[in-house]
């Protein structure tokens, strides 16, 4: 009888088409290619918003008298996962396990994907290389896969769990896995689950259409078993989310829709605030892709569309965004879900699988002959030549430092027009730009792994005076703020003093970062980040001190009283400037080079 792990071994063979250590192999150097993007220093940007809501979650007594975290709690699913595991491990501990896991299981996705479209071994490394850094640069609305722990860093990996067995026609598995990504993230997991359920009824019709034409007895099944599995395993994340605006008077969540909307959010929410040249690098992204999906077959049929749903989804919101531009609060009611979310991650990944396929030059799902030597070489050596050019002229004719993706386009551009020009075949220019496609990656590689692991450079933290980010100074001070204040403390601190709970564990009023999610709290918020960090110039135009030090020296004693009331706080943090705060009620009781604390006296 041959042993177990024989069997095991045979029984994954089976399954994945592959041995199993070549398999677990690959998935760890995808692994590799994830941790390289996501390695940025602890906490990073939404580590320090949801990591602590989370904790919160499993202890109410953690940082008492908090606005914030005494909010609704939208990603209720992950904040039961994830809140016990920092009160044992601590937070920076628990957000790199959270990390290594969502980490883990993208390698996992990925690499069954990868394998369903490409059934090439080791595709699934230079593929997620591609994916992960046009995710990065080439987004319209500023989403993002990779990086620090949240309801939507696992929820991501098991809509690539569904859309693998979507591919290969297993309906009931997916809508199973994409009920789970919505419980930890119901936007993520939602949209997913809409564009699939069309994807699905599209293939039920055209199977019973080819039914009534043959004699074929097998026939398309609905996926009742996912179906209800996964709806029910989706009500974790609805609910929550259908509760956050319970009770509350409907023009106080009209307002609070329209704060969300057109204040905090807009470079998420509203494309016609998005930046010019990020709309323009998705949509160069968006023609790429369309160039390189001319492959046809069940499998990446599929995938296609759903590449093509996100898409739709997009050009739905834009459509939304200008009927009804002139009309504030029902534009708020309909971005405010999040329109582009999926297109910015999965046309990517469109652009990466088909770029892959391209180089191969996979035909009705056989490999043909790769082209000759002397082809790859040119083709290898024009993007060279037009990325060095591109680069020279942007840094020495222009004053423009360029941004790694401007030469690129140029490379690309010039590599497939110069071949559409002398006329080579189609699938030699394919094969051309998918090339290209995998050129800036590889050359970026070096400049990420210095970045990700500069340990002082964190996203995070709050820049000090003159956009300079003092993370050490923050981090020391916040450090004797939690040595030295009482445990129910509050403070009033900076503007982009996201991190300050995460380091001082101690109350704050409110931060840009930290915004809650339901209406009444983010109508307080708002209002509390209007009052506590604006100002007046003396030519009567309203600013916005984000270090607090001219906001102090502006505003009159009594209106620092009222506030002190009002907000429960007794201590200020702001920046050390040129000219300091010296109001007669403060007591400075601690500075460094870059910031202080002053504790305010009570009348």
């Amino acid at each position: 009888m041959p042993p177990i792990c024989s069997r095991r071994r045979g029984i994954f063979e089976k399954m994945t088409g592959k041995p199993f250590c070549s398999t677990a192999v690959e998935i760890l150097c995808v692994f590799a290619v994830i941790a390289l993007f996501g390695a940025w220093a602890v906490p990073d940007l939404n580590e320090a918003h949801y990591i602590c809501k989370a904790v919160h979650f499993w202890n109410p007594d953690w940082i008492p008298n908090d606005a914030f975290l005494e909010s609704k709690d939208s990603q209720r699913t992950f904040y039961f996962l994830f809140g016990w595991l920092p009160l044992l491990t601590g937070l920076t501990a628990a957000a790199w396990i959270g990390r290594i896991t969502a980490w883990l299981l993208l390698a996992w996705s990925w690499q069954r994907l990868s394998f369903a479209l490409i059934p090439v071994r080791w595709a699934a490394v230079p593929t997620v290389l591609a994916f992960a850094y046009y995710i990065e640069n080439f987004h319209m609305a500023g989403e993002w896969m990779i990086g620090g722990i949240e309801g939507k860093s696992l929820a991501y990996p098991f809509v690539l769990f569904a859309l693998e067995s979507m591919v290969r026609r297993r309906w009931n598995r997916a809508g199973v896995f994409l009920g789970i990504a919505s419980a930890l993230h119901i936007l993520v997991g939602g949209w997913a689950s809409i564009i699939a359920g069309f994807i699905f009824l599209t293939h039920f019709i055209h199977d019973k259409r080819k039914r009534h034409k043959s004699s074929v007895k097998q026939r398309l099944r609905f996926p009742f078993i996912g179906v209800f599995i996964g709806g029910g395993l989706a009500l974790f994340g609805l609910l929550p989310g259908l509760q956050l605006d319970a009770g509350v008077p409907a023009e106080l969540v009209r307002q609070a829709h329209q704060i969300y909307v057109f204040e905090r959010l807009p470079h998420h929410l509203v494309p016609y605030l998005f930046q010019d040249s990020l709309l323009l690098r998705f949509i160069f992204l968006t023609v790429i892709w369309i160039m390189l999906c001319r492959f046809r077959n069940n499998r990446y049929s599929t995938f296609n569309a759903f590449v093509f749903g996100t898409v739709m989804l997009s050009a739905t919101g834009l459509t939304a965004a200008g009927l009804f531009s002139g009309n504030r609060e029902l534009s708020a009611e309909i971005l405010r879900f999040y329109w582009f979310r999926l297109s910015d991650v999965f046309v990517p990944i469109g652009v990466a699988a088909g770029a892959m396929r391209a180089v191969l030059t996979l035909r009705k799902n056989k490999m043909s002959a790769l082209p000759k030597l002397s082809t790859v070489l040119f083709l290898v050596a024009v993007p060279l030549a037009a990325y060095a050019a591109a680069d020279y002229f942007c840094f020495n004719y222009w004053n423009y430092a360029p941004n790694t993706d401007v030469p690129f386009a140029a490379a690309m551009i010039f590599c497939y027009v110069l071949l559409y020009c002398v006329r080579q075949p189609a699938a030699v220019c394919r094969f051309a730009l998918g090339a290209a496609v995998f050129f800036l990656p590889l050359c970026s590689l070096p400049m990420l792994a210095d970045l990700r692991t500069y340990s002082g450079h964190c996203r995070s933290e709050p820049a000090a005076v003159n956009g300079r980010r003092a993370t050490e100074e923050w981090r020391e001070m916040c450090g004797w703020v939690k040595e030295h204040t009482p445990k129910d403390a509050k403070f009033w601190v900076p503007r982009d003093g996201g991190t300050f709970k995460w380091h001082a564990r101690r109350s704050d009023v409110c931060t840009w970062k930290n915004v809650p999610q339901d209406a009444a709290s983010i109508a307080a918020w708002y209002s509390a980040l209007r009052e506590l960090y604006t100002y007046k110039a003396p030519d009567d135009t309203e600013m916005v001190d984000r270090l607090l030090t001219t906001l102090i020296v502006s505003k009159p004693d009594e209106t620092i009283e009222e506030w002190q009331q009002r907000y429960g706080f007794d201590y200020v943090i702001c920046a050390v400037t040129w000219v300091m705060p010296q109001p007669p009620r403060f007591q400075l009781i601690y500075a460094n080079k870059a910031y202080c604390v002053y504790k305010i006296k009570r009348l």
